[in-house]
């Protein structure tokens, strides 16, 4: 198993760090998992060994019910903390009766952290109150690279971000969070955005107490959600949005669960009090658990569900072990996850960008994409101007489906993660296959058509293309060209009909470059068949109505020329050349040209001259030099091809 930010391996160093200990596997009440125990027999019996501790029961979230969303997360809180305490406190008791002394709540999963002998692991093992102990795994975090600059905004373009900024929603008034490697909070697109405090920062291995980043690919995530124009540009999606982090990865680039679990845990009460709502709107975790089978790895679900029944969003990055099949990866492929596959500047799914269909439920994986390919955001400071990076990866993806999160929050206070997940999955822009699929999942996210599903508004309907018309081109291609008449589209479908057959569909561009005209080259055409084209434009599930049709037939080759016959004439006034004249029989009904060809040799291999001559015509005639004897031969062509040749004369000069 791996766990790693997620990026394209283009811009990482070599050499993905491999989880210490293998892929912890299900467990049943009681059990020290299978891992642990491997683990165990390997150390000495004095030796500590990091573990969590699973008490039994869980509390149930799915009870907790309030109109306010301060609350209802108030409630769950405190639901989670009582359900844990009882069988905790015992737990803890006889952990420091047995000596040990570094424990850490994790009452989120109704769990205890703690380092213990493999003795006192067993012991604990066998306490009626716990369900199961597992390894606190030991994860690293890929190195993340020096940044170079890049072409910005494209990306901010993409999600319509700024239609939703000149509509005054520019995310104020929401928090949004990062599990990462921690905000570089010197940088100038992000120090006056973070919201302060003890209760917006937090580092559960303890190394720094303010906002730091060592490895940067903390800080190049938050650029993307919440990064103003200090740079010249606007980088981030939601620059009017506050943040606060957790810093999962230590300085060395190591993480473990139960420093994720308490990442999450404070991410649901920063301030370590349930009676003040402190807690972020949006969480965006780039980072993924990479299993080689691309299982389903629960560790983190009953997290996610605590967050999501709080009221707070979360997105994930799908993973980049694409482009096969079946690569999603855990805890993106969750159910309760939004996750998010990364696409460049031409709506294309990146080659590494994880595929579907999830591990966990079977369902459509990613759920939708965003931009991940090429992306400016800010890079670590060190107080040097010119701090931006160009990066790209599933992990740059996720952050804009945040951002969004953040604009339509901001733009609509009351509204809930179930209807904000909605809205976003109803009004996604559909890409590659019609239809959810498992490279793209829903579509493109749209934060305008987003904005205008969640106010009743009606997405209107791209205007149809006209003037749509064929034309042949060789060989055996037909060219479309016509009349873009729409101004929002997102794409268009082009169909064709086979000799008045049913339509199906033969292409999907995305918006053409230019404005009015539209040209498009179908190369799969065959001879002697005829295409009727129309086309559609689209945006998202809306379509327009269908142009007109166009139809052309394509020609079969040409039938080849028969009984050539030649002779040179002498020209009486010269002493060096004669006229060669051909003549032969016109067989075809659908010639464009005939080809002359001439020769010294039969073989056609030596001085070989080419000429072509009009259709219909069935001579030719041209100079020749009187010392010499030519080989000609004929053929036929058309757009569809060529004939083949006719019979080779011998032409004798006088």
């Amino acid at each position: 198993m791996i766990i790693n930010k997620l990026r394209n391996p283009l811009f990482l160093l070599p050499g993905l760090v491999i989880l210490l200990f293998g892929v912890p596997g299900p467990v049943s009440a009681g059990m020290i998992d299978p891992v642990l125990k491997h683990e165990l027999q390997s150390r000495g019996p004095q030796d500590e060994v990091p573990v969590i501790v699973k008490a039994v029961g869980y509390a149930p979230l799915d009870l907790v019910h309030a109109s306010d969303k301060g609350v209802r997360r108030s409630r769950i809180i405190k639901a989670l903390r009582s359900t844990a305490d009882l069988p905790h406190q015992d737990i803890k008791e006889f952990s420091m009766m047995k000596g040990v002394r570094n424990l850490h709540s994790l009452w989120i999963v109704n769990s205890t952290a703690l380092s213990a002998s493999a003795d006192v692991i067993r012991e604990l093992a066998a306490l009626p109150q716990v369900e199961s102990i597992t390894l606190d795994a030991l994860i690293h975090a890929p190195v993340t690279n020096a940044g170079i600059q890049a072409t910005p905004e494209w990306n901010i373009s993409a999600v319509h971000a700024p239609e939703l900024w000149s509509l005054g929603h520019t995310g104020t008034g929401i928090v949004v969070a990062s599990m990462d490697s921690g905000v570089d909070g010197d940088h100038p697109d992000l120090q006056s955005k973070w919201r302060g405090g003890t209760n917006s920062w937090f580092d559960p291995n303890g190394q720094h107490a303010l906002p730091t980043d060592v490895l940067g690919h903390g800080t190049q995530t938050m650029g993307i959600m919440v990064g103003g124009d200090a740079g010249g540009t606007s980088i981030g999606v939601a620059p009017g949005a506050q943040w606060i982090a957790v810093k999962i990865f230590n300085d060395a680039g190591s993480a473990s669960y139960s420093a994720i679990h308490q990442g999450f845990q404070w991410l649901l009460d920063p301030d370590n009090n349930p009676d003040t709502d402190d807690a972020p709107d949006v969480v965006n975790n780039s980072w993924g658990l990479t299993d080689p089978n691309h299982g389903c790895i629960t560790e983190f679900q009953q997290d996610l569900q605590a967050l999501k029944a709080a009221g707070i969003a979360l997105t994930f990055s799908a993973g980049n072990d694409g482009p096969g099949s079946a690569t999603s990866l855990s805890p993106a492929n969750y159910p309760e996850s939004f996750s998010v596959g990364a696409v460049d500047n031409t709506n294309t799914i990146i080659s590494s960008s994880s595929r579907g269909p999830s591990a966990c439920d079977g369902g459509i994986f990613p759920y939708v994409v965003a931009p991940g390919a090429d992306i400016l955001t800010t890079d670590l400071y060190f107080g040097i101007p010119g701090a931006y990076a160009a990066v790209s990866g599933t992990s740059f993806a996720a952050p804009h489906a945040a951002g969004v999160m953040a604009l339509l929050m901001g733009a609509f206070p009351a509204l809930d993660v179930t209807m904000l997940e909605t809205a976003l999955a109803n009004s996604s822009t559909d890409m590659g296959l019609p239809g959810p699929d498992n490279a793209y999942g829903l579509g493109l996210i749209n934060v305008l058509n987003a904005y205008a599903y969640l106010n009743g508004l009606a997405i209107p309907l791209p205007a149809p293309s006209s003037q749509l018309a064929t034309l042949l081109g060789g060989p055996l291609r037909v060219q479309l060209t016509g009349q873009d008449n729409a101004t929002n589209e997102t794409g268009f479908v082009i169909e064709r009909s086979t000799n008045d057959g049913s339509f199906v569909v033969i292409a999907t561009p995305g918006p053409f470059s230019g404005t009015g005209t539209m040209t498009y080259l179908d190369r799969t055409v065959k001879s002697g068949n005829t295409y009727t084209y129309r086309m559609k434009a689209v945006n998202g599930t809306l379509s327009s109505a269908y142009s007109n049709t166009a139809s052309v037939t394509v020609p079969t080759p040409p039938a080849a020329p028969s009984s050539l016959a030649g002779e040179a004439v002498r020209i009486t006034r010269s002493t060096t050349q004669d006229v060669a004249t051909l003549a032969w029989i016109d067989n075809a009904i659908n010639e464009s040209a005939f080809t002359v060809q001439r020769s010294l040799n039969a073989a056609f291999t030596n001085s070989l001259r080419t000429f072509t001559v009009g259709a219909d015509v069935n001579k030719f005639s041209q100079k020749v030099s009187r010392a010499n004897n030519f080989y000609y031969r004929v053929r036929a062509t058309n757009v569809a091809g060529k004939s083949g040749w006719s019979n080779t004369v011998f032409v004798t000069t006088p």
